[in-house]
């Protein structure tokens, strides 16, 4: 017979295995469980230049409660005019999108240094101001910008452009 050390010794090594076997099987599981999505920002609200402008137009203040802090989009925008100021710390051409009074200043260089003028685009962006029914101009910032149609090439056939 086992004394009495030994037989505690079997106990202890046996409720070892016997928790460890069971912490090991609870914790494996086969099922599953799908993430739920959560937007991070509300999805931006679809808009067309002649809207905007319009209600800019027409009132103002009404406007810029309407359009101002907020996403819009804008689809299928062609891109009429392109203007390119200096050139950033890695001599990308900082490219803005010109459209029906309509400047687009890309939130990151990189989105529109392809863009050329006849691209159809769709554009992401918050108005950034209106400058007076005189000039109807306005400017939209931190563009994230989508080419829909549009071939720019190569890089090097760009040269002649910038």
């Amino acid at each position: 017979m086992l004394d009495f050390k030994s037989k505690k010794l079997v106990i202890t090594i046996t409720v070892i295995i016997l928790l460890a076997l069971f912490v090991l099987t609870g914790c494996q599981s086969n099922e599953q469980i799908i993430p739920v999505y959560k937007p991070i920002e509300a999805p931006p609200l679809e808009v067309t230049l002649e809207q905007v402008i319009s209600d800019y137009i027409s009132d103002e203040a009404a406007a810029y409660i309407k359009y101002g802090g907020k996403r819009l989009l804008f689809s299928n925008i062609e891109v009429e005019r392109i203007k390119v100021n200096n050139m950033d710390d890695y001599d990308i051409p900082i490219v803005h999108i010109l459209n029906n009074g309509v400047e687009f200043k890309p939130k990151f260089e990189s989105d529109t240094t392809f863009v050329r003028e006849g691209f159809i685009v769709d554009i992401i962006g918050e108005v950034d101001g209106w400058f007076g029914v005189a000039n109807r101009y306005l400017v939209v910032k931190d563009c994230w910008v989508k080419v829909i149609e549009g071939d720019a090439g190569l890089a090097s056939d760009l040269e002649d452009i910038y």
